[in-house]
């Protein structure tokens, strides 16, 4: 059967390995590559963990089946990017079945160097920049051959970006989507990124209940009027009902590959003052690699909680009429990510966020070949990337050194125009040999690839670094995952400022 993979957008994760697979391939791309971090803990209490990438782990006291043990040693291994499930070797197939994943996982506990099982369940919650309620969890069936088979699909817990995202989407639906779409611009503009568009990220919050006195007083919003040729009406909305709108906005973008969001637009001066704690969230950025950690008891670890409802709070008072100074200083944004998958456990292993692979719009029949002009008479590794549409497959046949993606009719369902990479690789005594080619998609292609030789590391340094030959294989890589605290942001006067509309 043939394995191919849409990856949805945080996260991102799939392979397959290959049906001409080699002693290349297994030595190469194993899952020893992909790094396991360690934790001691104390076997009878409980604790919340924060994983090197991002992951929240809570495990209640007595969890574990530790006997007489009074300590026990947790180990975790976790890919959120393409890259990482590449370097491992894994796959996503239930039962020969393609899937579609967004995270991947192994977490284990031994005690005086045995395995343990558990008791009751442990909660994680695995960090998303795009978030799909379609996941499911997979349980991990390691096979005879050490590849994994992920089977016993779970729905996921319902966890605060679930409900944040559902609140946003009925919330969007009731009092946006005559004017507005989440991802591109319609009779006005994509909400999508408004809050990085805007002059301040409160800019857009204050409109939403406030923009009658605006379109007076504020250049930004008299320039809105000028670009889009209407006003938006006012709301009563809370502050908590906005951000759940613009949340899902954003979140719909990230899943659906936007059509025409507006250009960004230079940010005016916004005055600050000093940081205050405001909980945690989850943030990409470079760091150095760290270990797991424990978050103490005192301290909260959560996406803001939002009501079931449209409830008018406070909020719409903060930012009644008035002088721009009422706006309160201790105005927060939180999460500008996705937020989190949230899940249960009962046993310890390997675990997948996957979805059973639906047909996806748009897309075409086309015959795709690739010919490898390599030294290497067999044992090569063929894959191909769609950055744009996050679909990576393997190719899984060829006659001599021509490869095929294909399934049982001779064709592969792509979408015409789209961008796509080959990757090809594979080894010859001591020496490692890869090609690449980047194209356009058309109906009937036979893609010529020059291999050269290289070094193991070197193509592992490539995969990692997300670019060989200058040819980019995941467009939505991120560095890292972290869980850190969240500043609350300073807010003051805007108006003074000239703004340059480029969108909103």
């Amino acid at each position: 059967m043939k394995r191919i993979l849409i990856l949805t957008p945080l996260l991102l994760l799939l392979f397959a390995a290959c049906k001409n697979s080699s002693k290349s391939t297994q030595t190469l791309l194993t899952a020893k590559n992909l790094k396991s971090t360690f934790i001691t803990l104390d076997a009878m209490a409980a604790y919340t963990l924060k994983t090197p990438k991002g992951a929240i782990i809570k495990i209640p006291a007595h969890a574990f089946i530790a006997g007489n043990a009074s300590k026990v040693q947790l180990e975790f291994k976790e890919a959120y990017s393409l890259q990482d499930i590449i370097m491992a070797g894994l796959k996503t197939e239930s039962n020969g079945n393609p899937l579609q994943s967004g995270g991947m996982f192994y977490i284990n506990a031994t005690a005086d160097g045995k395995a343990l099982e558990l008791l009751k369940p442990i909660k994680i919650s695995i960090p998303t920049n795009a978030y799909d309620d379609n996941m499911e969890l997979f349980k991990g069936q390691v096979e005879s051959d050490s590849t994994i088979n992920w089977v016993d699909p779970q729905p996921l817990d319902t966890g605060l970006t679930a409900k944040k995202l559902l609140l946003g989407e009925r919330l969007f639906k009731a009092n946006c989507s005559s004017c507005h779409k989440p991802n591109k611009d319609f009779t006005g503009p994509a909400l999508a990124g408004c809050r990085d568009r805007a002059p301040s990220r409160e800019w857009p919050y204050r409109f939403v209940v406030d923009c009658n006195r605006m379109y007076e007083t504020d250049p930004y919003a008299k320039a809105l009027v000028k670009k889009w040729g209407s006003k938006q009406m006012q709301f009563i909305l809370s502050k908590e009902d906005i951000h759940a709108i613009f949340d899902y906005c954003d979140n719909r973008a990230t899943l659906i590959p936007p059509i025409n969001l507006p250009d960004t637009t230079t940010p005016m001066p916004v005055a600050t003052k000093p940081a205050t704690p405001c909980g945690f969230d989850t943030v990409y950025y470079n760091r150095a690699d760290t270990g797991i950690t424990i978050i103490p008891d005192d301290t909260t670890v959560k996406q803001t909680a939002f009501p079931d409802s449209g409830a008018v709070a406070d909020f719409v008072n903060e930012f009644s009429s008035g002088t721009e100074s009422a706006i309160p200083l201790d105005f927060t944004d939180e999460s500008s990510t996705g937020g989190m998958y949230d899940i249960s456990i009962k046993a310890l292993g390997w675990y997948n966020l996957d979805v059973f692979l639906k047909a996806y719009p748009a897309l075409t029949a086309v015959k795709l070949k690739v010919q490898l002009q390599t030294p290497i008479e067999s044992g090569m590794n063929v894959f191909l990337f769609c950055p744009g549409k996050r679909l990576l497959t393997e190719a899984n046949s060829n006659d001599g050194n021509i490869f095929s993606f294909a399934d049982n009719t001779g064709t592969i369902s792509l979408a015409l125009t789209d961008k796509a990479v080959i990757l090809a690789f594979g080894s010859k005594g001591d020496k490692m040999f890869y090609g690449t080619a980047s194209f356009n998609i058309k109906t009937e292609q036979l893609i010529p690839i020059t291999v050269k030789e290289t070094t193991e590391a070197a193509l592992k340094s490539f995969i990692l670094k997300n670019n060989i030959d200058g040819i980019t294989i995941d467009l939505n890589k991120k560095e890292d995952f972290e869980i850190r605290q969240k500043p609350c942001d300073g807010m003051a006067s805007d108006t003074s400022a000239e703004a340059i509309i480029n969108g909103f």
